[in-house]
């Protein structure tokens, strides 16, 4: 047995199913669900926890990390606003220091990132 298999005895389905519940019905963060599959499903595949197949097969738990996903998720920009953001960036009228902001976001929207990842 993995040492982590003893850590993670006490997560079952019906344990995770109710926190997320808890989490809908809180107003928590919208990432918060799909972290927690996510550092779940790291310690099932990098670490080796054999125990958490119930939870990362359980349908319902990853439909609902996506529902509150889905449901919070910031409205996207439209195409006159993007070319707002370019012009802007491109326009030598307006300071650098007020310049780097449509840079910053132009950047994540042409490399689809997150702001984490940026």
């Amino acid at each position: 047995m993995n040492m982590l298999d003893d850590i993670f005895l006490a997560f079952r389905e019906e344990s995770v199913w109710n926190f997320f519940a808890y989490l809908k019905y809180s107003g928590s963060a919208a990432t918060t669900a799909g972290g927690l599959l996510s550092a779940m499903r790291f310690a099932k595949f990098v670490m080796g926890s054999g125990s958490l197949d119930e939870i990362l097969a359980s349908n319902r738990i990853k439909r609902s990390a996506d529902l509150m996903l889905a449901k919070k998720q910031a409205k996207i920009l439209s195409v006159k606003q993007v070319v707002q953001l370019h012009h802007i960036l491109l326009n030598g009228a307006f300071a650098d220091f007020d310049r780097a902001a449509p840079g910053y976001l132009l950047l994540a929207v042409h490399g689809r990132c997150r702001h984490s990842a940026l």
